[in-house]
């Protein structure tokens, strides 16, 4: 999860609060999570991930550069809760992030399955069953 907020945009439907429930969003013109309609902004201008417990900036290599926190920046850069990013027709402040993990669906009926076998559930006889046949 991902939570930031627009406090500057050239258009101002996007002025607020913004939460993307994944670990990689994009910023761009056309494409994205966060599309800003802008001849200033590339598409895929800029992805921001979570990675190993930190989030991380990752601009587009086409960009020149962009500021965080005021400072120009022209690479990859950790962010920390709290920094302001600010792409020229669009600023926002990075309120908060946590790691979410995605079950596959194996993981799921996996899971299912051993909470079914735990609780002695009538219906393990009726699987044990599909799984020999």
């Amino acid at each position: 999860m991902i939570h930031i907020n627009v406090t500057h945009s050239i258009d101002e439907d996007l002025i607020g609060d913004f939460y993307f429930t994944k670990n990689l969003i994009y910023i761009g013109k056309n494409e994205g999570d966060l599309r800003i309609n802008s001849d200033k902004i590339m598409n895929q201008h800029l992805f921001i991930e979570i990675f190993e417990s930190k989030l991380i900036a990752q601009p587009n290599k086409k960009l020149e550069y962009f500021l965080v926190e005021g400072k120009r920046t022209t690479g990859p850069k950790f962010l920390k809760i709290g920094m302001t990013i600010d792409l020229g027709v669009i600023t926002f402040k990075l309120m908060n992030f946590m790691q979410t993990k995605f079950e596959t669906s194996r993981e799921k009926l996996n899971q299912i399955t051993d909470e079914l076998i735990a609780s002695n559930h009538p219906v393990i006889e009726v699987i044990q069953i599909i799984q020999e046949e």
